[in-house]
């Protein structure tokens, strides 16, 4: 009897030093305390968070590196009024890069890499006139060039073209032919930096600036002034003094227009190739003053007064006269 009541004396007491134990000196369970813990965990977190926010609100507001701030500028040459250079600020309105377009910043800066290279080596040449919506770039290199000179061509057929070109002084050109050639140059299609003459001739009856003579030395390469076809290449008598050729080209995409060249020698391409505007070699200047051609307009105009130069004109490859007797041997274009 003794030992049952000894029993459940201690049964209890026992029970209360168990669930003492489990709940802590604080009444607490020991799941209401890891999660209080973790919760004052979470709470330290996002005050640092918060903290570091501020700190950094404040950083770029100092420093005016966040949104806030002005757009990186950088330096761009843009050609004015024909002949001079002007360094101007351009600002630089591009989207930062993303990840994503990594593969397409690659392509942009082998090409922009391409483009910089033509440009020192100074290829496509710039344009020196316009015809019926197509660029006619310069057949000499602004470094060989020595004068420009628009008049009108011998042929009806000729059709006229515009230049942005400034016009020359006549009388300062003849003092100082220099004066009309600028030392730095643009590619592709943009003009080149020269001043243009444009004198009549009275015994042509056809309309002014319908053809332009391109002076340079003898022996100067001539490039082709369109992108396109070699159609035809023939030879002719010029003022029955001297067999000079004729090279036409059909401008792609354009078969209602003939370019032609002539005053040249030493072809470099034959009837049916491939040239591009501004870059393909195709023959080069004929000394006009050696076959003893007198009268030569840009005579007066050039350095050494010798007046040779390449003749360029466009004519009207629709003109059934002129398709049916000039292009009569000219290669088909498909």
């Amino acid at each position: 009897m003794q030992v049952f009541v000894y029993d459940t004396q201690i049964m209890p007491k026992t029970g209360k030093h168990i669930r003492e134990n489990r709940r802590g000196k604080n009444g607490k369970s020991l799941p209401a305390r890891i999660l209080i813990g973790f919760v004052k965990f979470l709470t330290m977190l996002l005050s640092v968070a918060v903290f570091a926010g501020l700190c950094y609100g404040i950083y770029t507001i100092v420093t005016g590196s966040g949104q806030g701030a002005s757009s990186p500028s950088r330096t761009a040459t843009v050609s004015t009024a024909g002949l001079s250079d002007e360094a101007i600020v351009v600002k630089d309105t591009s989207a930062p890069a993303s990840s994503s377009l990594s593969s397409s910043s690659s392509d942009a800066q082998e090409a922009s890499a391409s483009s910089s290279s033509n440009q020192e080596e100074g290829f496509p040449i710039g344009v020196i006139a316009e015809c019926n919506g197509a660029l006619l770039h310069s057949p000499i290199r602004p470094a060989d060039l020595e004068g420009v000179l628009f008049h009108q061509a011998s042929y009806h057929t000729a059709l006229p073209m515009t230049s942005q070109l400034p016009e020359a002084d006549v009388a300062a050109m003849e003092e100082n032919p220099d004066y009309a050639i600028a030392e730095e140059q643009p590619t592709g299609d943009e003009w080149i930096n020269a001043r243009a003459l444009h004198l009549w001739r009275d015994d042509t009856p056809t309309d002014m600036d319908t053809s332009i003579d391109v002076g340079a030395e003898a022996g100067t390469t001539v490039y082709a002034p369109v992108s396109g076809t070699v159609v035809l290449v023939c030879t002719y008598n010029l003022y029955d003094v001297v067999e000079d050729y004729e090279l036409h080209i059909q401008p792609d995409g354009r078969p209602d227009l003939d370019v032609v060249l002539i005053h040249i020698s030493d072809l470099e391409v034959k009837q049916g190739d491939k040239v591009a505007g501004g870059v393909t070699p195709v023959a080069h200047v004929r000394d006009l003053a050696a076959a003893d051609i007198t009268d030569i307009q840009l005579a007066s105009y050039s350095k050494e007064r010798h007046g040779n130069h390449t003749h360029v004109q466009v004519n009207n490859a629709n003109d059934p006269e002129y398709r049916e007797t000039r292009l009569k041997d000219a290669t088909k274009v498909e």
